[in-house]
């Protein structure tokens, strides 16, 4: 397991995932959101209604921990470890998605 950075426009979260998702961070991201917007599961789980209209609604990095946590690595335990205390710097070699 290693960790990776995940935001959605808003504050930087650590996580700890598998190595292999790590190595390949962007990815398994977008084949995430492929999949979040494609999937009858992710539609039935994630659509609220807002103005009468169905639409998606989820919280990003959550989301994405338990697709990886029940459809990617079933035995691994993906998780959040805690927001990141400093800004990212560019010199960091954590890999960092923002979705």
């Amino acid at each position: 397991m290693k960790h990776v950075y995940l935001s959605d426009d808003c504050e930087v979260g650590i996580y700890l995932v598998p190595d292999a998702v790590a190595d390949d961070l962007s990815a398994y991201c977008l084949q995430f959101l492929k999949w979040i917007s494609t999937s009858d599961r992710a539609r039935e789980k994630y659509t609220v209604k807002w103005k009468g209209r169905d639409t998606l609604s989820y919280y990003p990095e959550a989301a994405f921990i338990e697709w990886l946590n029940t459809d990617m690595f079933p035995g691994e335990n993906a998780r959040f470890v805690s927001l990141a205390k400093e800004p990212i710097s560019d010199e960091d070699t954590v890999p960092w998605f923002n979705f």
